[in-house]
């Protein structure tokens, strides 16, 4: 019996440790406003289109660009705001993330309805669906590095676009 009290008791103290890691982290990374700087991001960019019976698939790009933005994690709504540029193409949005187990989980699952709207009142389809997925682990007190990916998708009556990106993303303060 005094063997399951001790183990209970550790199982209590190591879930403690765990958790107020993670309520450092999250601590951490939203401190002084939670603006980082992407020093580097390394992507691979894919898109596939088919149309009709031609189907096309292209590496559109694969490249490592520094300095091109900005993430600024929200402490008290576990959102993350971005904003930069690669390849000439503005990107801006946020992300939904939390800290679990050590790992900063961002994520984005999205269907654009109003377009769908739109298009059926015009007779057509058109359907536009996103889904995102990154995790981030802190490296240091100013160094954050996050690897995932993105999938972007648009339906409409005559052909569909797809295009996926995977990508390592360092950010600093």
């Amino acid at each position: 019996m005094k063997h399951l009290i001790r183990l209970i008791i550790l199982l209590i103290i190591i879930s403690a440790i765990a958790c107020s890691k993670d309520k450092r982290i999250e601590n951490s990374i939203a401190k002084n406003g939670g603006e980082w700087n992407i020093s580097s991001i390394t992507y691979t960019k894919i898109e596939q289109v088919v149309s009709g019976t031609n189907v096309g698939q292209s590496i559109t790009l694969e490249k490592t660009e520094s300095n091109v933005g900005t993430f600024t994690f929200e402490k008290d709504n576990p959102s993350v705001f971005f904003n930069y540029k690669i390849n000439g193409e503005q990107r801006d949005g946020k992300y939904i993330y939390q800290v679990d187990n050590e790992d900063i989980i961002m994520i984005k699952v999205s269907m654009n309805l109003a377009s769908l709207i739109n298009s059926l009142n015009a007779g057509e389809i058109r359907i536009e669906q996103q889904t995102v997925s990154y995790v981030g682990e802190q490296q240091s007190k100013n160094n954050l590095v996050i690897e995932g990916g993105e999938i972007f998708q648009q339906i409409t009556d005559t052909s569909t676009i797809q295009v996926s990106m995977a990508a390592t993303i360092n950010l600093s303060r």
